[in-house]
């Protein structure tokens, strides 16, 4: 049994066939390309590829697109045409071909196999016969081709169902879509992950001010993930600096049980929708001018004005008109006083 592997996980990337897309992926959500069989399991030796592949999937919350060993095979080359078929690792890439395989004949005295009625001695001769090369690591190729296309699907706790039954492929199926991915959740249910991201150091207080605002906190799916307690849940991004950055390790848990009663549809992206705006108050705007009324009141004050009666302003004399009505009192005071004499 190998037991140091490279795993090529299905992350659901454009190209699944983009290595670097791949690694930098992994690395950027903590899940490992490489793995040792006995982090997992005592006794590698007694385990299957099922066995293999399920305990991987739960431990890390994705499915496994291919395995590949790392390591030369444990065993000969007789011994591995005679190893059981639940020891052989899905690859989807060719391992090393050692000299003694390039030198296998179809005409060697010795059989892998001294029962001729065998099933694996039968596949080795339909392999020659159909055109394969007497090798090895051919024949294990084809036996792994064998097996992701007519043995896999009836292994009912694969890691990866062939019919899409398995609990992650529904849940995949559930959120793919345009803009599926984006749901909505009630306050109350995020704010224990926001004051949790808060204790790290993260700001989350813009994301706070919208969702307030909406009245619900929107979360994008990830994928279906085992949660901290152990249960298989649905995990959704909170991107709390913009609902267009990824934000992998920002996740929020809803476990399976409670996902129908807990989540709803966004209808849309926040950007789409403008959540993330926010609202301003509307400019206050004068009623327009009635230029008619208020020529009206013009007029008719005018008109009050020319009816009342005006009141002669008395005449405040200057200085010098003072000065002469007093001379003229006093030449009147003397005509006056001569005249009686």
């Amino acid at each position: 049994m190998y037991t140091t592997l490279n795993i090529q996980w299905d992350f659901d990337l454009e190209n699944p066939n983009d290595k670097e897309a791949h690694d930098q992926f992994a690395a950027e959500n903590g899940v490992p390309t490489t793995i040792n069989v006995y982090d997992y399991f005592d006794d590698p030796s007694s385990i299957t590829n099922e066995q293999l592949t399920d305990a991987l999937s739960d431990e890390h919350g994705w499915l496994i697109y291919g395995m590949q060993s790392t390591e030369d095979s444990p065993h000969t080359d007789d011994e591995s045409c005679n190893s059981d078929q639940n020891n052989i690792i899905i690859n989807h890439q060719d391992q090393s071909i050692n000299s003694k395989e390039n030198n296998m004949e179809t005409n060697n005295t010795t059989t892998p196999n001294t029962n001729e009625d065998s099933m694996i001695t039968q596949l080795f001769q339909q392999f020659i016969e159909n055109g394969g090369t007497p090798k090895v690591t051919e024949f294990k190729k084809h036996l792994n081709e064998l097996i992701n296309s007519d043995i896999k699907q009836l292994c009912g706790r694969s890691g990866k169902s062939a019919d899409g039954t398995d609990w992650r492929s529904l849940f995949k199926a559930r959120f793919s879509g345009r803009g599926a991915k984006w749901v909505q959740v009630a306050l109350q249910e995020i704010n224990p992950t926001i004051s949790e991201f808060q204790s790290q150091g993260i700001d989350c207080s813009k994301y706070i001010t919208f969702i307030e605002a909406n009245g619900a906190a929107w979360i994008r799916f990830a994928g279906p993930r085992i949660n901290p307690e152990g249960q298989q849940s649905a995990a959704f991004e909170v991107r709390t600096e913009g609902s267009t950055v990824d934000h992998p390790k920002q996740l929020h848990f809803i476990p399976v049980s409670l996902l129908d009663e807990t989540i709803r549809p966004l209808g849309g992206t926040p950007h789409s929708l403008k959540l993330e705006v926010i609202a301003k108050p509307e400019d206050v705007i004068d009623p327009p001018v009635d230029l008619g009324a208020m020529c009206d009141e013009i007029v008719e004050e005018m008109t009050e004005e020319a009816a009342e009666p005006q009141t002669p302003e008395t005449e405040i004399p200057s200085p010098e008109t003072l000065e002469e009505v007093f001379e003229d009192f006093i030449d009147d005071a003397n005509d006056d006083a001569f005249a009686e004499a």
